[in-house]
């Protein structure tokens, strides 16, 4: 993904943590999100390709996070 304008893609990522934090995924909304921001959904389109997109940004860091320390842990009680 080439970044267009590296300010408003963290604020949509910012906008759309508290969101999901606030509405959980079925109830959060890219046009909330949008409205929030004063932009139109279109433009979170041009950085995501939907909620799941969005959402999948938002968690990918602290899943794979996740997944390293279990596998340690794994790891270290196999020894």
């Amino acid at each position: 993904m080439r970044v267009l304008n590296e300010k408003l893609c963290a604020d949509i990522l910012e906008t759309g943590r508290k969101e999901f934090l606030a509405l959980g995924y079925r109830d959060a909304s890219l046009r909330h999100i949008a409205a929030s921001l004063g932009v139109t959904a279109g433009a979170i389109y041009r950085y995501y390709a939907d909620k799941e997109a969005l959402f999948d940004a938002l968690v990918a860091q602290p899943a794979q996070e996740l997944a390293d320390r279990s596998e340690e842990r794994v790891s270290r009680n196999a020894e």
